[in-house]
């Protein structure tokens, strides 16, 4: 079967991938943290299955999550002033900046440029 027929809609997955990250959260604590399973915050990376409205509003309330940036890339990753996480909220500080680079056009590019010249570089040495 060819499961990449079967993704309703990969944006939406990637960034939530994005985000569990960014909260330093395995697949295993944020399904117990949100009372799903494993398997469902799978799907939702994947692209197999769209966020439940009662998910967005939980990682909304708890986190801050800008619905915006998680379907469309654009935007804040938090929605708060400022997109900064809210108070308590503890973030992995290196890998948020890194997404919060990446959305600068001249960085993406330039980063992109870099992982192909290192990509280059290893194929030759093997």
């Amino acid at each position: 079967m060819n499961y990449n027929a079967n993704k309703t809609n990969l944006r939406p997955g990637l960034n939530f991938r994005l985000f569990r990250k960014i909260l330093n959260k395995t697949q295993e604590e944020l399904a117990a943290e949100m009372q799903i399973c494993k398997s469902t915050i799978s799907n939702f990376e994947r692209g197999y299955t769209l966020i439940k409205p009662n998910y967005l509003h939980y990682l909304y309330a708890e986190y801050g999550l800008n619905i915006q940036w998680l379907f469309t890339g654009r935007g804040r990753t938090f929605a708060r002033p400022g997109g900064k996480p809210p108070p308590g909220v503890k973030v992995n500080e290196r890998f948020f900046e890194l997404v919060e680079l990446m959305k600068i056009p001249e960085v993406e590019n330039a980063i992109l440029q870099t992982l192909k010249e290192a990509k280059k570089k290893v194929i030759r040495n093997k």
